[in-house]
């Protein structure tokens, strides 16, 4: 399928992009469609999805590139899932406008749930440890989760990513082992990985230590939580609670600002180590 307006539309705005792991070539997507135009004409999106399309080409064009890269089919799984989504609205949107009842973003829609499907089936067997929580995630097998489970206690899943897919599924059976992960998921923060912490992770430690009655905890996690722009509902009852024991409320607050300092500078220093 030619569509070169569309093509031509998408690297006026993505042709900067690089392809990461070429070594010292530098790539744009429009090199990508020109050697491989078979990953980019089935996705055509009519100027919808930019960056969730730039992605997935970047992806599918390492694959093709370096086809054993275990990482790169976790990673196109996750650039399929995001162009999914976003083209599923699309052609939505498509289907209600008068002017243009082109087809090509149902088509490629329609791409997306066969090559998702095809990349699923293809991973399933792959011992990576994305992989098998991404699979554990879609099929709840007890053989992966017990193979990650493994791996985190011979300290093999040692990066943010992995230990918050651990606090996930830890989240479901036992709460110390959640703070656990989260502690060390915010310990393994690296610049590369600051974007995968959120202010949602901060709200969950404080809520998880509100559930274990450790309310100065609660408290100074739910400050933090504050800190990051997330608006939280139990801080002044927190107070309140805190005041009737005698707790010193301005120390609580001090090591929390002390804390997000820490996790903002990627050298976390634990609240606890701080009383």
């Amino acid at each position: 399928m030619k569509l070169k307006t569309t093509l031509l539309a998408a690297f006026m705005v993505f042709g900067a992009i690089l392809l990461s792991g070429c070594g010292d070539s530098r790539i744009t997507l429009y090199d990508m469609c020109e050697q491989q135009p078979n990953i980019c004409n089935d996705i055509a999106s009519q100027g919808w999805c930019k960056q969730q399309r730039a992605d997935l080409i970047s992806h599918r064009f390492q694959s093709i590139v370096a086809p054993d890269d275990q990482d790169n089919h976790y990673r196109t799984l996750l650039a399929w899932g995001e162009f999914h989504q976003c083209i599923g609205v699309a052609s939505k949107i498509m289907r209600t406008t008068i002017t243009d009842r082109s087809s090509v973003k149902t088509l490629a829609y329609l791409t997306s749930i066969k090559e998702i499907e095809k990349l699923e089936q293809a991973t399933r067997a792959s011992q990576y440890p994305q992989l098998l929580y991404y699979h554990w995630a879609q099929d709840g097998s007890r053989t992966k989760i017990r193979k990650l489970i493994k791996l985190d206690r011979a300290n093999k899943l040692e990066t943010t990513e992995l230990q918050l897919m651990m606090a996930s599924y830890y989240a479901k059976v036992d709460t110390n082992k959640e703070i656990k992960a989260q502690y060390n998921a915010l310990k393994l923060v690296t610049p590369a990985s600051a974007s995968l912490i959120d202010n949602q992770l901060y709200a969950s430690l404080a809520t998880n230590f509100m559930r274990q009655k450790k309310y100065p905890l609660a408290y100074i996690w739910t400050q933090i939580a504050e800190l990051s722009g997330l608006k939280t509902a139990n801080s002044n009852l927190l107070k309140s609670r805190l005041s009737n024991q005698s707790v010193d409320l301005d120390k609580m607050t001090a090591i929390a600002q002390t804390t997000y300092a820490s996790i903002n500078a990627h050298d976390f220093v634990s609240p606890e180590s701080q009383y």
